[in-house]
C-alpha cells in the first residue's frame, strides 16, 4: 500500500472519532472537525512491519527503550527540528516520550 500526503483514505465507518462520532458528540453531522490530530491516510509500510513483527512475537506488554528508538527519533527529526540530545528521562507514551526524551540544547 502507498503511503503519501496525497492519498486519503475514508476513515467513515472505522470508529474513528472525528468522522463516527459527530452525530453523538455534537447533535449533528457532516461537520469539518478541527480538533482532533487523527490520520486520514494511509499508515506506512514500516510501521504496519514493525507492528506485525511485534504482534508475531507472541508476548505484548511493557518494554523499555531501546536505544535504536531514540537514535531513530533524533535521526528522524534532525531535518525537522535540528539536533535533539537525549536526556536520559523516559516517561510512558510514545508521543510524550518523544517531546520530552529529546531536547534541543
Amino acid at each position: 500500500m502507498a503511503s503519501t500526503f496525497e492519498t486519503g483514505v475514508d476513515r467513515r465507518g472505522t470508529a474513528c472519532i472525528k468522522w463516527d462520532f459527530q452525530e453523538m458528540d455534537y447533535g449533528r453531522s457532516g461537520l469539518i472537525p478541527f480538533s482532533i490530530a487523527d490520520a486520514d491516510w494511509p499508515t506506512c509500510q514500516a510501521v504496519l512491519d514493525a507492528l506485525k513483527n511485534r504482534v508475531a512475537q507472541g508476548v505484548i506488554g511493557y518494554t523499555d527503550i531501546a536505544p535504536e528508538y531514540l537514535a531513530a527519533v533524533a535521526g528522524a527529526s534532525a531535518g525537522i527540528t535540528g539536533p535533539l540530545t537525549p536526556t536520559g528521562s523516559y516517561p510512558p507514551g510514545a508521543s510524550y516520550q518523544v517531546s520530552v526524551t529529546c531536547w534541543r540544547p
